[in-house]
């Protein structure tokens, strides 16, 4: 299953959290109809426990990529303005490792509509996370989360930022 397989109920945006910036290198972001047409859906960031800096979307053409975007630092610190209301979210993508201080989104707010296994390797031994080796052998010596696209339940209420 895709995320563009997934129909958000309501206008919105997709919503990243305690993944840092992990899920928008791997994934692609469906189109979903805009004022002007299709656009790309947004990827919003959720307060969480990482505390790095966040990436933000470039500034419009033609000055976007070159020109330094306000609110940016040189010590990779934490910057509040990159973050959003999770009532602004359509979808929300978690990455549940067992050595996360978060819980999960809240169920009676949010469904599962996709889930994954996903490496652990802070849990991993190396050099078993390296490479899968089949037979159950990768998965006997390695941890592994679950990486899910939650989706707004239909009656789920609107909540604050996290």
């Amino acid at each position: 299953m895709t995320l563009s397989q997934l129909r958000p109920l309501r206008q919105g945006a997709s919503a990243s959290e305690k993944s840092g910036t992990g899920f928008h290198r791997v994934f692609f972001l469906p189109d979903v109809p805009g004022e002007d047409g299709l656009r790309s859906m947004p990827l919003l960031w959720l307060n969480s426990s990482f505390d790095g800096q966040l990436p933000r979307p470039f500034d419009p053409w033609p000055h976007g990529t070159s020109r330094l975007p306000p609110h940016m630092n040189d010590r990779n610190l934490r910057e509040a303005s990159r973050y959003s209301q999770e009532g602004d979210c359509s979808f929300l993508v978690d990455l549940q490792l067992s050595s996360q201080q978060e819980p999960p989104p809240d169920p009676g707010i949010w469904s599962v509509a996709w889930c994954e296994a996903f490496l652990d390797t802070e849990a991993s031994p190396f050099p078993w996370r390296s490479f899968w080796l089949p037979f159950g052998i990768s998965d006997k010596r390695n941890s592994f989360g679950k990486y899910c696209i939650w989706r707004r339940a239909a009656s789920g209420g609107e909540t604050t930022s996290r």
